[in-house]
């Protein structure tokens, strides 16, 4: 990123600001046969907002239980120390007890075995399925407390992007600024 685009960055709002550094990251993502393998294609910089973002928007939509249901598990596992490198050390804090707590509340569920289909499933039926296991296992998990902890918490991280976007500026490629 050239130092006028920097300048530019530093007067949009956070979410231009990712409309504008994000989508060769997403994109990197996107074109590899697994997120771990895309993010694997980036710059240090670059992993970590990307894995700073997607912990953001999605606990912010749906929280952690959204997070752990949706993010790959190696993803996961690389989010505490991105945060850190970040600066949002609170943050990493509470992910890390909510793996803590997502590992406890796994080891107390019954193991239990899917029903076999005596004929093959349609995508409907399918996606159905997936909804109704999503659903029951967010009734029964016990996220709410580290969510609206993040909620108080998220508030800060556009300034600490932004900072992170400033300190490693030439590991991005910026779209559609002059």
């Amino acid at each position: 990123m050239s130092p006028e685009q920097l300048t530019i960055l530093q007067q949009l709002s956070p979410d231009e600001v990712i409309d504008a550094v994000m989508p060769p990251i997403w994109e990197a993502i996107d074109a590899a046969s697994t997120p771990a393998e895309g993010l694997g294609t980036l710059t240090r910089p670059a992993q970590v907002l990307y894995l700073a973002l997607t912990l953001e928007h999605q606990v912010l939509n749906g929280g952690f239980h959204q997070f752990l249901w949706n993010v790959d598990d190696e993803l996961v596992q690389l989010t505490g120390p991105a945060l850190r490198e970040l600066g949002a050390e609170l943050a990493a804090d509470l992910l890390a007890d909510v793996l803590v707590a997502a590992d406890e509340h796994m080891a107390a569920q019954p193991a239990s075995t899917p029903p076999v289909a005596a004929e093959p499933l349609s995508e409907e039926e399918i996606h159905r399925r997936i909804l109704e296991a999503f659903s029951k296992s967010a009734k029964s998990a016990p996220f709410d407390p580290f969510d609206a902890a993040f909620v108080d918490l998220a508030d800060d991280l556009p300034a600490l992007r932004m900072n992170w976007l400033r300190t490693h500026a030439e590991c991005f490629e910026v779209r559609g600024l002059a």
